[in-house]
């Protein structure tokens, strides 16, 4: 190679250096300041939406929040589900609220669904990494006696309570899945993988000599640019995941289902979205679970379906959102 040549591959590489770091320190002042103005907004934790209420409680050391709707046809006679909804990093309960709209489906169909706060605005999900540092909260402890506490002060039905979240609260949807499986009928992560350990380097996979069947609902954009379709490194952190493939496989190993799935292309309708959606159903599963991914063809990171106007602004960021499923009514 000529002596020009590697110059020019010299500078280059010390240009990319340059933009990926340049790229990295502009994330994190977003970040910061984001997170500055909702400290600043007394405002930013309360919903606007009618029988949505904050409620709080201390947890080693830490006052934890988070909303709670009870469905406008509860009278605390009868048992109802109870859904918990984990938002991702950065986010607050309230503004995934905003974002799924399961309190309004929660009113149709009469469920309780909350909305737990992270601390210091993030999961610790197992990746040891974030985007506010190193989370090092007990988030497992706590969602295990935020639904103690559920269960004590509603009439929740013990058998179905289910798990959802977005990125880094779909991470964590899935570290609960292996760490409280006897609490959950269901988990459904979106946008998120099994999260590896950064000590043993190993994924928080289920293991089926520990862990009950755990039906599985994923949802998936196979362009997603922050948690990859093929895993590792998630975008903003150092913290990885495993593949797609892979967290798939480990769900359907724990419920001993078939290993092909029944694939079918659901019909696009609507082709200006730039997305596809491919359904794979696992069946043959014991104790009647089931393990289902939807991957969003074309699609990237965000919870798709969701008419929230800010989320749909951040398409630029963030890759296509599907407009063909609704993933709050698919899960």
């Amino acid at each position: 190679m000529r002596t020009i040549d590697i110059l020019a591959l010299l500078i280059f590489l010390v240009l990319m250096i340059f933009f990926v770091a340049f790229t990295q320190d502009n994330m994190r002042e977003r970040i910061r300041e984001m997170r500055q103005r909702r400290n600043n907004d007394p405002q930013s934790k309360l919903s606007a939406v009618t029988n949505t209420t904050q409620k709080s409680f201390e947890f080693e050391s830490i006052k934890r929040t988070f909303l709670v709707h009870v469905p406008s046809a509860y009278d605390g006679k009868k048992t109802v589900p109870l859904v918990l909804c984990f938002h991702g990093g950065i986010g607050t309960g309230k503004q995934l609220e905003q974002t799924t709209s399961f309190s309004q489906l929660a009113d149709k169909e009469n469920f309780i669904v909350v909305y737990p706060d992270g601390h210091n605005n993030q999961w610790n999900d197992g990746r040891g990494s974030g985007f506010s540092g190193i989370p090092t909260a007990n988030d497992v402890g706590f969602v295990s006696a935020l639904i103690d506490y559920m269960q004590k002060n509603y009439r929740v039905d013990p058998q179905r309570i289910y798990a959802t979240g977005g990125s880094n609260g779909g991470i964590f949807t899935n570290r609960l899945g292996v760490e409280l499986s006897n609490k959950f009928a269901a988990i459904a992560p979106v946008v998120a993988n099994l999260p590896i350990n950064p000590q043993s380097n190993k994924p928080y996979a289920p293991e089926p000599s520990k862990q009950k069947p755990l039906s599985v609902l994923m949802i998936n954009g196979v362009d997603d640019t922050f948690v990859k379709w093929e895993g590792g490194r998630v975008k903003g952190s150092t913290g990885r995941v495993t593949s797609v493939a892979e967290t798939v496989s480990s769900w359907v190993e724990l419920n001993g289902c078939n290993q092909k799935p029944e694939v079918t292309n659901l019909p696009d309708k609507v082709p200006d979205d730039r997305t596809t959606v491919r359904r794979e159903i696992y069946t043959g599963c014991k104790s009647g679970t089931e393990v289902i991914l939807y991957a969003i063809v074309g699609g990237g990171h965000g919870w798709h379906g969701s008419t929230d106007q800010r989320v749909n602004s951040n398409r630029n960021l963030t890759g296509n959102l599907s407009r063909e499923i609704n993933s709050t009514e698919v899960i």
